[in-house]
């Protein structure tokens, strides 16, 4: 079924103007006037017991304009759900109720000027299913996507996707999904764009609308409803870019770093007391003591040692004068958790620096050695390792966590669940010069389930459980950078997607990839950039079974990393000029 209707979408008001566009009327319109988006047309499809989803393309879509095609399937995974070749998976959702399994996934593609008459989606492992396609002009080409949010509901009469931030002028696109027959009823203040629902077979209902977001904000939770209670439901929402709407951030090279900490030292040592005034002759004896009260531009040089604390850092520093705890020159202490975290950098922490540090032993399943939920922290120089769960962990609300130089090991070693040597999650992070290894029951670097701007570079990430780095997640990952790393020896692929689709921009490109169980790059989400090249080729390690992980001479590594994206010394403090190589380490 093909729906052909001319709705204009204000990009500063809600405006919503309808009109049956004849054929010739749309060959000669000229285009969305600033600011708005035009949904050329809508049709559906149904598979109600076969394998195949055949969509016909809505009549006058032209080079440029967005496609969204959504699919709805009775199906315990959304893997299942294969698009065609030059589709991108921006979401999807699925999960099981009593006896009743669903799976729904949203697809985008940038029309071409010769787009074929159907598409066919593979519906593998599914038992029939329906789905649409959705043509809309007017949307940013180059970054379509502005976020996204799903949710999934058991025995339920309704189901709501989550609320996200989203600017003026956005077009909101809701989909909804549920097992059985009947009528969707839209979310209220949304437009309804279709509504069907297969008859026979295994029964599918699939429903769409759609809105402008009038202020920058929180989207709002559209709900939509089904009449009676339904086994499983998902509910689905995707924001589209206005042609008008700025483009994500691009970085050009690497952030700056903290700045040092030039004022007052003092000195922590096991033989001290937190009664001495914390010079050289006369230590504090807890870490703990310098957390709570060094003042901003101060720094603390920690003796060599055992400390068996459980860490709490919420002070800040400044832009210009951080707090500084750090190794004393020579010395190697040794932070060994108590009770739950070795390190934890609390919400209100900003501009601090931990460096030089053994962390380990955290005893728990959730978090890990150093949990961070503060701002502009810096941890470097560490070695991470013995957590029963993650290595690193940086909670949603961080941002500017630069991740440095770090050696990070043997984390999540025989738990149930996957644990990683660094879960990254927040905003504008900067990860680089790291030596990750032996996570044996997760990735090396996991980029989920909300981040932001992070850039990952120069790390050297082996012998991972999974794969290397996984990229996506459930409330958003976009504008990710992943160059000049090696990833090699890891038990799946070297860079994962995870099953929610990153919404936006990830380069991925300048790496030595090789030695992957499962592959270099797993395919299947667009958002992917690696027109830049990777080298895929054995990195060469002086001895990767006892884990030196340095560069043999002939290494497809050396000499091959981008300039402007590595630091101007390596893992160990070695200069890189003047020609950096892939990697922790220089050779």
């Amino acid at each position: 079924m093909e729906e052909r209707k001319g709705v204009v979408i204000g990009s500063r008001t809600r405006v919503i103007a309808a009109a049956f566009l004849t054929a010739a009327a749309a060959a000669v319109w000229s285009g969305p006037a600033a600011g708005q988006v035009l949904r050329v047309g809508t049709t559906t499809a149904k598979a109600p017991s076969g394998k195949l989803l055949r969509l016909r393309t809505p009549s006058g879509v032209r080079a440029g304009d967005v496609l969204l095609a959504a699919v709805t399937v009775r199906a315990g995974s959304a893997r299942g759900i294969v698009a065609p070749r030059g589709w991108r998976r921006v979401r999807s959702t699925a999960g099981r109720g009593t006896g009743v399994a669903l799976a729904q996934a949203v697809f985008l593609r940038v029309a071409t000027g010769s787009e074929p008459r159907f598409r066919t989606w593979t519906l593998r492992r599914a038992h029939g299913g329906a789905g649409a396609m959705l043509a809309y002009r007017g949307v940013h080409a180059s970054s379509p996507v502005l976020g996204s949010s799903s949710r999934l509901g058991r025995r339920t009469a309704s189901v709501t996707a989550p609320s996200f931030s989203a600017p003026a002028g956005a077009l909101l696109v809701g989909f909804f999904g549920a097992s059985g027959t009947g009528r969707t009823a839209s979310p209220l203040g949304m437009r309804e764009l279709y509504d069907v629902t297969t008859l026979r077979g295994w029964r599918v209902m699939e429903a769409a609308a759609h809105r402008v977001q009038a202020t920058a904000g929180p989207s709002g939770s559209p709900t939509a409803r089904f009449g009676r209670r339904r086994g499983v439901a998902i509910g689905q929402l995707v924001a589209l870019r206005p042609a008008d709407v700025a483009p994500p951030w691009v970085p050009t090279g690497l952030p700056a770093l903290l700045a040092p900490s030039t004022g007052t030292t003092f000195y922590v040592a096991t033989t001290g007391s937190d009664s001495n005034p914390g010079t050289l002759a006369a230590p504090w004896r807890t870490i703990q003591k310098a957390f709570n009260t060094l003042a901003p531009g101060q720094r603390a040089l920690v003796r060599g040692g055992m400390y068996s604390q459980d860490l709490e850092f919420d002070r800040a520093g400044t832009a210009s004068a951080p707090i500084t705890i750090e190794a004393y020159p020579g010395e190697q202490p040794i932070v060994n958790a108590v009770a739950t975290h070795p390190l934890r950098v609390n919400g209100d922490a900003a501009y601090f620096r931990f460096s030089g540090f053994v962390i380990q032993n955290h005893p728990g399943t959730s978090g890990g050695n150093v949990d961070i939920y503060g701002s502009h922290i810096e941890i470097s120089r560490n070695e991470i390792r013995f957590s029963t769960d993650q290595g690193i962990y940086t909670d949603e609300e961080a941002d500017h966590v630069h991740i440095l130089g770090n050696w990070i090991h043997h984390n999540g070693e025989g738990i149930t669940h996957q644990s990683h040597g660094m879960y990254l999650q927040g905003t504008d992070h900067f990860v680089a010069n790291n030596v990750i290894h032996d996570q044996p029951e997760g990735f090396g670097i996991q980029v989920y389930d909300y981040n932001r701007r992070s850039i990952i570079v120069s790390n050297t990430i082996t012998t991972s459980g999974h794969a290397g780095i996984v990229v996506g997640g459930s409330l958003g990952v976009s504008d990710i950078v992943l160059r000049n790393n090696v990833l090699a020896f890891n038990d799946q692929w070297g860079v994962q997607m995870d099953s929610d689709c990153p919404t936006s921009n990830v380069d991925i490109d300048h790496n030595v990839i090789f030695g992957n169980a499962y592959g270099v790059i797993e395919a299947g989400c667009g958002a992917i950039d690696t027109s830049g090249g990777n080298v895929l080729a054995d990195p060469l390690f002086v001895d990767y079974g006892g884990r030196n992980l340095r560069l043999n001479a002939g290494s497809p590594a050396i000499d091959s990393a981008l300039p402007d994206w590595s630091l101007t010394t390596d893992h160990v403090g070695a200069s890189r000029a003047p020609s950096p190589d892939i990697g922790a380490y220089e050779r």
